[in-house]
């Protein structure tokens, strides 16, 4: 007795055997005529067969009624992890994964109108993963019978390099928000940072200087922090000065101490006799940074976070092991956690931009890759050593000049140099900068006059360029910017010496001026000292000397 679903099978389109299991029908006789059409058609079939089972896509034969699979190659087994007889069993709706509302019908109709070629859609797996395809489906006909060809192709890579690349986009969008709004913070920030040292003079009492104090070091975290977010999102290269790792160390572990959980234990151990290097204070910070928050994130149950920074000499042997390390003295900083380790199949692959193995939306996966960049900037190597459930031990080696850099750093600061009534052009469209930037060089010795903006400075230049023995201009003004201002006042005077400052300096425009023998280059904020300093050495430059008046 035949059952309900054996009749219903009956009138579904199927496979010729054929085409189903690519062997030659079991009623050929060979001394037939025309067996030997009848032979070359079944090779054909088999070889046929054999192609389709090599495709790197995965091919189904559907039935368009209700989108039982009928066939399959070998791919589409390997890939979805199923045997052929357990596919054949399946229909579409079963291994697809990505719509809820998935109407075969509606696919259909839509294939036969022409309206639908190619799906992109997900399928599961025997083991439940979901495979993300991109499917292109054909409706055909054989011997008036209809079925839907799918070729599935996978697209896991096309959707981590999408992925990938919206990331970048994002970067980007995050750059172009923090290069608009850094000169404006950094215009900010300037009057503070110069006003300070001019009130230190005025206010003696200790009360007064803590409070000064305060002011200074909230203004120079506030620009810190406005260097480092552009350094991240758009590469601007800070600046290089004498570095101590002790200071760098003791801000981090007061700052961690006040954000990190409370179960997390913070020790730190420095050498007292710890060589400085040369390097940006701000990125070598995002460093340490980096690492603390990962090592933080691998303690979700508390733990002890170490941080130690030593003297050390590497060998050849060891800079052997990393490409453009340098032998010699360096300074080593070591950052121990006691959390969950790092799986030894992915150790190589943490500092690839973009991985990470925290959850979606709790990391980016530039952290450690953007500490690797910075180190590796600085001339230095890291290494990592890390055991599931005892914690990872990272080493970062910075090279240094050792003694002698350590000798030097006790060497007297240079004074000041104080001007002599040369007469300073100030150019800038903020009146708070332009206000204290003439009251610090009034005080140290300079005549100074101020334009609002480029083509103000221009005008008055070119009617009183015999007098004015320099120029300090902003580079990003309404109207006329700092560089068209720069090249029409040369123009009129090539060997006036020039201070172009601004809050975003790009590190193109930077590069291109870097070459004029008489322009020097400052970034917003900056102190007194730096701008005095920054004015005398550009004055110095030029054989250029001050008009009498």
């Amino acid at each position: 007795m035949t059952d309900a679903a054996d009749t219903s099978r009956k009138n579904e389109p199927t496979m010729g055997p054929a085409l189903a299991a690519g062997n030659a029908l079991p009623n050929a006789v060979p001394s037939a005529p025309g067996w030997e059409d009848y032979a070359e058609t079944q090779k054909k079939l088999v070889l046929f067969r054999k192609l389709i089972d090599q495709s790197s896509d995965s091919i189904f034969v559907v039935n368009p009624v209700d989108a039982r699979i009928l066939d399959v190659n070998e791919t589409a087994c390997v890939t979805l992890g199923y045997s052929r007889d357990e596919l054949l069993g399946l229909t579409m709706m079963e291994i697809e994964a990505a719509y809820d509302d998935f109407s075969w019908p509606e696919q259909v109709e839509k294939v036969r109108s022409g309206e639908l070629e190619i799906l992109e859609t997900g399928q599961r797996r025997k083991d439940g993963s979901v495979l993300p395809v991109e499917i292109s489906l054909k409706h055909v006909e054989i011997e008036s019978r209809q079925y839907i060809v799918a070729a599935a192709r996978d697209i896991t890579e096309k959707k981590q390099l999408e992925a990938k690349f919206l990331r970048a986009q994002r970067l980007e969008s995050v750059g172009r928000l923090a290069g608009g709004i850094a000169h404006d913070l950094n215009n900010v920030l300037s009057p503070v940072l110069l006003a300070v040292q001019l009130l230190r003079q005025k206010v003696p009492d200790a009360e007064s200087q803590e409070i000064l104090n305060l002011m200074e070091n909230s203004a120079r975290r506030g620009s810190s922090m406005i260097r480092q977010v552009l350094t991240f999102a758009r590469g601007i290269k800070g600046e290089r000065i004498a570095v101590h790792f002790r200071e760098l160390i003791n801000e981090l572990v007061k700052m961690g101490r006040e954000t990190f959980p409370r179960s997390i234990q913070i020790k730190a151990t420095t050498d007292p006799n710890l060589w400085p290097l040369i390097g940006d204070a701000t990125q070598l910070h995002q460093v340490l940074m980096n690492l603390c928050v990962n090592a933080c994130d691998a303690m979700p149950e508390g733990g002890v976070l170490e941080l130690r920074a030593e003297n050390t000499v590497v060998d050849e042997k060891l800079a052997r092991g990393h490409p453009g390390a340098r032998t010699g003295p360096h300074v080593v900083l070591t950052v121990r956690d006691t959390g969950v380790g790092i799986p030894p199949q992915i150790l190589d692959q943490i500092f690839e931009p973009f991985f990470t193995t925290k959850s979606f939306g709790k990391g980016t996966g530039l952290g450690l890759a953007t500490a690797l960049g910075i180190v590796q900037a600085h001339g230095g190597f890291v290494t990592v050593d890390s055991q599931i459930n005892k914690g990872s031990l990272f080493r970062i080696y910075l090279p240094s000049q050792g003694e002698e850099a350590d000798a030097k750093q006790h060497t007297s600061p240079t004074p000041v140099a104080q001007g002599r009534d040369e007469r300073i052009l100030v150019v800038d469209d903020e009146k708070a900068v332009r206000t204290i930037t003439q009251a610090v060089l009034t005080a140290h010795g300079y005549d100074v006059i101020t334009a609002n903006d480029g083509a103000e400075a221009v005008a008055l230049f070119k009617e009183r360029y015999q007098e004015i023995d320099g120029v300090i201009t902003d580079m990003c003004m309404p109207y006329m910017d700092g560089a068209a201002a720069i090249q029409a006042m040369r123009q009129i005077n090539p060997a006036v010496p020039i201070l172009a400052v601004s809050g975003l300096m790009d590190t193109d425009r930077a590069s291109a001026m870097a070459g004029d023998p008489k322009l020097v280059l400052l970034t917003k904020p900056y102190s007194p000292d730096q701008l005095l300093s920054a004015l005398a050495r550009v004055m110095g430059r030029t054989k250029h000397t001050a008009t009498p008046r």
